[in-house]
């Protein structure tokens, strides 16, 4: 299931500058649900939602969260309960930290990461099977994200079809996500039809949630909400995709 929801967390294009939040994002307040497939078999639901929260870090910031859930057959073979949250800095949009819970089958992850801009070190807290604690820290190239806020940075990103961007992403790794914007395309999912920026990011390392090498396509609207609204990708056997099912906000 990390190849179901992962795909709509990979993307970034906005850098840290002041004139990227000189406002309030407009996907500030939003919650948006996903209905997933792999091929024909429905496999679950995912949900993005963003909020304003306390002071992180002496920063104001943004916290993000993303939930998925699997259901029915896929539900009954695989089981998986996941939960991922991201502090996005309310000022200049880059990381504060990341947080994950993963519950796929067998596989158990809980990690902690926090960005350390002053010392330009990562710190990170893990959490296995066994309840045993280990801590890691390494360095960062400077400004960065993990790949859940990436998305949310990317919509506010003026996008453009031919141009390529590249972000610094970490994930207790430092690597290079280049992203191209392929095409203009209209689609329509259940919340409705929408004309699209196709978006391809091109991963050289591992994200949270997609091993590195494996296509993928975001279908982002070309309005000011910048909305993800459909996702396909690759896996082992077949493919994922997951269509809008709503979005709702909140002032």
């Amino acid at each position: 299931m990390r190849l179901l929801i992962g795909v709509l967390f990979l993307l970034g294009l906005c850098l840290p500058q002041k004139t990227c939040a000189q406002q309030k994002p407009l996907w500030l307040g939003e919650e948006l649900r996903y209905r997933i497939h792999w091929g024909f078999l429905p496999a679950g639901y995912a949900t993005l939602s963003s909020t304003q929260t306390a002071i992180l870090q002496t920063r104001p910031a943004y916290a993000i969260a993303s939930s998925a859930r699997s259901t029915g057959l896929v539900d009954a073979l695989y089981r998986v309960r996941d939960q991922n949250l991201s502090w996005m800095d309310a000022e200049h949009l880059y990381s504060l930290g990341y947080q994950k819970k993963l519950r796929e089958g067998s596989f158990f992850r809980d990690e902690t990461v926090f960005f350390d801009y002053e010392r330009l070190q990562f710190f990170a807290t893990s959490l296995n099977k066994k309840g045993e604690v280990h801590h890691s820290s390494g360095p960062i190239s400077g400004f960065v994200y993990d790949p859940l806020s990436s998305l949310y940075a990317v919509r506010l990103k003026e996008l453009k079809v031919g141009r390529e961007y590249v972000l610094d992403v970490n994930t207790k790794k430092n690597w290079p996500l280049r992203i191209k914007v392929l095409r203009t395309e209209t689609i329509e999912v259940p919340a409705g039809r929408f004309e699209c920026f196709v978006v391809e990011p091109f991963l050289r390392e591992e994200g949270i949630f997609i091993p590195k090498g494996k296509q993928m396509q975001v279908w982002i609207t070309q309005d000011s909400e910048r909305i993800p609204v459909y996702v396909r990708t690759e896996v082992f056997i077949g493919h994922v995709h997951a269509e809008l099912l709503e979005r709702s906000k909140r002032n």
